[in-house]
């Protein structure tokens, strides 16, 4: 019983106890290390020759076999394909796997959507091309502009030196 009189939820497994007894002590051994102080090296032996048998213990464990889910009891359909038709959400009087109207219309909206979606991304992506194509031209143009100042500026520092010259300066 614990301290709140319900009872425990299990029992204590050994070797988790043992596991967790190593790992404490081995994580003791860390600080007396980091800190400096004495037997540190004697716990981390301590922890770790319990860790060493722990795992050699459940390395030799059995495991119990877990029980399979019985899926046919949530899904009838697995075993009776008559059972689908009873389902929720489908037609009556229609073979299992067929959808209802409503979820076929739905669906048929849905594949409308996604094609309108599918022309839209087609239209973006020529006008992505199209202003691609004006950019680089504009590049272009930046680029012959920037081609004709200099050609300028050349012409202006050399009128400058003759007119340096001519005025004696």
């Amino acid at each position: 019983m614990s301290l709140n009189n319900q009872p425990s939820q299990g029992k204590l497994d050994p070797i988790t106890f043992f596991y967790g007894f190593g790992a404490a002590i081995v994580l003791i051994a860390s600080m007396f290390k980091f800190v400096g102080w004495e037997y540190a090296t004697e716990l981390f032996i301590v922890g770790l020759a319990i860790e060493a048998v722990v795992f050699l213990v459940s390395a030799f464990e059995r495991t119990k076999a877990e029980k399979e889910y019985a899926w046919e009891n949530v899904f009838p359909q697995l075993v009776d394909k008559n059972a689908a038709s009873n389902l929720p959400g489908t037609a009556t009087g229609m073979s299992a796997g067929v959808a209802s109207p409503d979820l076929q219309q739905k669906f048929d909206q849905l594949g409308q959507q996604v094609q309108q979606m599918q022309q839209s991304l087609q239209a973006f992506s020529s006008h992505l091309d199209k202003n691609a194509g004006i950019a680089s031209q504009s590049m272009q143009s930046m680029e012959n502009m920037n081609r004709e100042i200099e050609k300028y500026n050349d012409h202006l520092k050399r009128l400058n030196q003759k007119f340096s010259e001519l005025s004696g300066r």
